[in-house]
C-alpha cells in the first residue's frame, strides 16, 4: 500500500498528539481548559500540566479538578485503564485569572496513548473535557507545549467531539510515508499499536505509524479515539 500523508500533515506528526475535545454549546459564563505541556516520555512517570483559564469573578480555591467519575467516562465513550486511578492532580500556581494543574503519577506510563476524561467543578457547576496524550520513548522525546483554548461550559454532556493537533516534531523526516503494504482486513483484537508495529518503516518509530495511520484511516475507526479500531478495515 501508499500511505498517503501529505508532507505538510508529516511536519504535524508529534510527541503528543493532543487534545480531543467533549464541547458543549458556549455561554457568557464559561472556564477554559487551556494548554497541556507534558514533561514525561514512555515508559516515565507522568509529568504534565493543564492550565486552567479563569472567567471573571472566579476564584481558583473554588476550582476542583480531578478524573472524571466512571459514568461520565462510560457516558463520553471514553475507555477507562487501571493505571488512570494513580495520576494525582495538584494545583501548582494561580493567579486571579488562571490555574495550573500538575498531573503526576507514581508508575511509569507503559502505554504510548493515555486516554482520561478531565472534571473541573467549579461554582456555576462541572466541566467535563477528554485527553488523548501520545507519548514518545524517551530517546526521542523532547518537551512539548501544545497550545489549545477552547471555551466550555458547565453541561456534563458532550453534544460534538472536535480534534484540534497542533504537532510538531524534528524527529520525523519531512517526507511522506510510501511503498508500505496494506494491513487487512483487521481483525476484532487487532489495536492500532500491533497494527503499526507490523507496517513500521525504517526511519519510523511506532508510536509515528500509529499517528500516520489513525490520519490517513479515519473510516476505521468508530469513535475519534487511538482505541476505537474497527473489525474488517483496511489500512492504507
Amino acid at each position: 500500500m501508499v500511505m498517503s500523508v501529505k508532507e505538510s500533515n508529516m511536519r504535524n506528526l508529534t510527541k503528543t498528539l493532543a487534545v480531543m475535545s467533549l464541547l458543549a454549546p458556549v455561554s457568557g459564563y464559561s472556564l477554559g481548559i487551556g494548554d497541556i505541556k507534558l514533561h514525561s516520555a514512555l515508559n516515565q512517570n507522568l509529568d504534565a500540566e493543564i492550565a486552567l483559564v479563569l472567567s471573571a469573578g472566579e476564584s481558583p480555591s473554588d476550582i476542583k479538578v480531578s478524573l472524571a467519575p466512571l459514568d461520565k467516562f462510560s457516558e463520553a465513550g471514553v475507555p477507562w485503564a487501571t493505571f488512570l486511578s494513580k495520576i494525582k492532580f495538584t494545583t501548582v500556581s494561580s493567579t486571579n485569572k488562571s490555574v495550573v494543574v500538575r498531573l503526576t503519577s507514581r508508575d511509569a506510563v507503559k502505554e504510548p496513548f493515555l486516554d482520561f476524561l478531565l472534571e473541573v467543578k467549579w461554582p456555576k457547576g462541572s466541566l467535563y473535557r477528554e485527553f488523548t496524550v501520545l507519548l514518545d520513548p524517551p530517546a526521542a522525546y523532547q518537551p512539548a507545549t501544545i497550545p489549545v483554548f477552547t471555551p466550555t461550559t458547565e453541561s456534563a454532556q458532550a453534544e460534538q467531539r472536535q480534534i484540534t493537533a497542533n504537532r510538531t516534531t524534528n524527529a520525523v523526516p519531512q517526507t511522506a510515508l510510501s511503498d508500505a503494504t496494506e494491513y487487512g482486513p483487521t481483525k476484532r483484537n487487532d489495536t492500532l499499536w500491533r497494527v503499526a508495529e507490523r507496517a513500521k518503516q525504517t526511519g519510523f518509530s511506532v508510536e509515528q505509524m500509529m499517528v500516520a495511520m489513525y490520519e490517513a484511516n479515519p473510516d476505521a475507526f468508530y469513535q475519534q479515539n487511538v482505541h476505537a479500531l474497527l473489525a474488517g478495515k483496511t489500512l492504507k
